[in-house]
C-alpha cells in the first residue's frame, strides 16, 4: 500500500497506563528503524487525556484547518507501511479508535483499522455493499 494517501486519526485515545510509554516513543522517534513509523511518531502528539492527533505544519499545507492547539486529524504522505502504525496503536490504544486512509491517487480506495483496546485490531475497507440502484 505505497500510494500517496491521507491518514485520518479518528478517536484514538491512549490508555492511561500507556501514556508515559507513548510519550517516550514520540520523543525518541528518531531511533525507530521503520521509516513510516518514524515519520508518524515525529508527526503526532498525545494530549493530557491521551487523545492522539497530528501536529499542524507551520507552513499551512495541512489538509484541514488546525484547531486552537495547532493540531489536525489527518496528514497526507506516502504511508507505505501503515500496518506498522496500526500495530503500534493497537498496543496502546483504548477501545474504539480508528485510523482511516484515503488514496490521493484517484483510485477511490479507502481502508484502515479499528482497535478494540485489548491489543487487537481489525482491518477495514470501503467497498460496494449493494447493487446499483
Amino acid at each position: 500500500m505505497g500510494n500517496r494517501s491521507r491518514l485520518h486519526i479518528v478517536g484514538v485515545v491512549i490508555k492511561e497506563e500507556s501514556r508515559k510509554k507513548v510519550q517516550s516513543s514520540i520523543a525518541a522517534h528518531d531511533r525507530m528503524t521503520n521509516k513510516t513509523l518514524k515519520f508518524f511518531l515525529s508527526s503526532v502528539i498525545a494530549d493530557e487525556e491521551g487523545m492522539l492527533s497530528f501536529k499542524a505544519y507551520s507552513n499551512g499545507v495541512d489538509p484541514y484547518e488546525p484547531d486552537e492547539r495547532g493540531e489536525v486529524c489527518a496528514r497526507d504522505a506516502n504511508w507505505s507501511d501503515a500496518e506498522a502504525i496500526a500495530a503500534w496503536i493497537k498496543r496502546y490504544g483504548e477501545r474504539g479508535g480508528h485510523i482511516i486512509l484515503h488514496s490521493l491517487e484517484g483510485d477511490g480506495r479507502a481502508w484502515g483499522w479499528e482497535f478494540d483496546g485489548k491489543g487487537r485490531s481489525r482491518y477495514l475497507e470501503l467497498r460496494p455493499s449493494e447493487k446499483w440502484l
